[in-house]
């Protein structure tokens, strides 16, 4: 508390910002998918509300807020998920987060490739050189050493 004012909570509208930044730089996929986790106490300044709206709408962001005790009145986050035509899912317990994100899955179905570049080391060389000098020894050995003790 700072005077009058009260500047607790979370910075909600970074983390915002945050994921768009990832969708630009890994740019890949054609559906983008923002499942967000909050009791949706903080609030976010109204510049910044209107460009996280105006940026998730331009990149056709399908978002999802899952909020634990999330108090539907004067929700500043809410208005961000109403702005985007998102999804409001209130979670209380552990088994309706788990059932929110299976429903999430259910509805948002993607794909997503992914190149691996990898360097493959073929050993075969290494044990058919042995097999052809063990099969070398035990020739000469029959056609030079046993000849003579036999």
């Amino acid at each position: 508390r700072l005077g009058s004012t009260f500047y607790g909570g979370t910075n909600l509208g970074q983390p915002f910002l945050k994921a768009m930044d990832h969708f630009r730089e890994m740019g890949q996929s054609t559906s983008r998918i923002l499942v967000f986790l909050s009791d949706g106490e903080a609030t976010i300044p109204a510049m910044m509300k209107e460009r996280i709206i105006t940026e998730m709408k331009k990149m056709d962001v399908h978002l999802y807020l899952l909020g634990i005790n999330l108090k539907k009145e004067n929700s500043d986050i809410l208005e961000i998920v109403e702005g985007v035509q998102g999804r409001f899912i209130a979670t209380e317990s552990a088994r309706e987060l788990t059932a929110a994100f299976d429903e999430i899955d259910s509805l948002e179905p993607s794909m997503v490739e992914i190149e691996v570049e990898g360097k493959n080391k073929e050993l075969y060389p290494v044990f058919t050189l042995l097999a052809l000098c063990l099969m070398f020894m035990v020739t000469l050995l029959r056609n030079t050493l046993f000849i003579e003790l036999c």
